[in-house]
């Protein structure tokens, strides 16, 4: 698991960024805490619906990542201070309390997955 401790990673999530747009679910990462080097997007968790690395796509700065293309021989750098867009493709979203559960791999880390909570009104 991860050597970052679980309440720093749950401080990258925007609160309250958690949209739907035309593409899909979207929502927002900031991370404060230092550069990282993302090499597996293993899966995102939306409530009971699991996202596989295909249906995910993060933007991160001027790049746009697939999430099955990220590896480790091509790795998504995560600057500090850098702003990311997480988009699940095609999903739709209830209003209401949702979590949403990030399973990753960076090289700094190991194996991270962090789960947070984000509410959606329309």
């Amino acid at each position: 698991m991860s050597i970052i401790p679980k309440f720093l990673l749950k401080r990258i999530y925007v609160s309250g960024s958690l949209r739907e747009t035309g593409e899909g679910i979207a929502f927002d990462l900031f991370n404060s805490i230092g550069p990282g080097i993302l090499t597996s997007l293993n899966q995102i968790k939306l409530n009971d619906s699991e996202f596989s690395p295909q249906q995910i796509l993060l933007k991160m700065g001027d790049k746009i990542f697939a999430g099955h293309e990220i590896s480790e021989s091509n790795p998504a750098i995560f600057f500090h201070n850098q702003k990311t867009t997480c988009i699940l493709l095609g999903a739709r979203l209830a209003e209401g309390l949702h979590t949403i559960t990030v399973d990753l791999f960076s090289r700094e880390a190991g194996k991270v997955v962090v789960t947070i909570q984000d509410n959606y009104a329309r």
